[in-house]
């Protein structure tokens, strides 16, 4: 499983049915998390796989997109959660949006872990840079990306019902929103 460069996670533990390794290529910014069954090979055999596993240059993913967002966040950006009340255009391209800004909330007593907070009623407006693109939530259940559609926020716009969906907003340092990732919240 490719997983965004900078994620922290906490290694698997042995002892679940399963062997893990977990490697990493510094220059290509990207990371993988290899597990097996216990059942079906040991750790010799996860060794050779690891051992064969050569990262390499290839399309712009998903996965990088993800690490593309936390660069921003470790660079003096920031996340911003929630909704689009607003795409702001001129000559009919994206320039700014109008965010409902919310908070998520991890909460036990909540019927889902979680609960989701309006910080104002008044929609924040951002800049957006040109040629700003979406991480969108594929259909059929709209809970997980695809590999490599990342469609520009004007193209995102046009063809899904943009005001429906939660999203991580990501914007640089400067302020301006750099990228969008729609978020699954169940």
């Amino acid at each position: 499983m490719f997983i965004p460069y900078f994620t922290e996670h906490e290694e698997p533990q042995p002892g679940d049915g399963f062997l893990y390794a977990s490697l990493s290529d510094e220059a290509l910014l990207r990371r993988v998390l290899i597990n097996v069954s216990a059942n079906h090979a040991d750790q010799t055999i996860l060794d050779k796989i690891t051992g064969s596993f050569k990262m390499v240059a290839g399309p712009y993913t998903s996965v990088d997109m993800q690490t593309a967002a936390q660069q921003y966040i470790r660079a003096g950006g920031r996340e911003i959660f929630g909704k689009i009340a607003e795409v702001v255009l001129a000559e009919g391209n994206p320039v700014g949006l109008l965010i409902n800004e919310k908070e998520f909330i991890l909460d036990e007593e909540a019927p889902n872990c979680f609960r989701i907070e309006t910080l104002s009623e008044v929609p924040a407006e951002y800049a957006v840079a040109s040629g700003a693109n979406v991480l969108p939530l594929v259909p059929p259940h709209y809970s997980s990306h695809g590999a490599y559609y990342m469609p520009p926020l004007k193209e995102f716009i046009v063809n899904y019902n943009y005001k429906d969906y939660f999203y991580s907003f990501i914007a640089g340092a400067d302020g301006e929103i750099k990228l969008i990732l729609q978020k699954y919240v169940p």
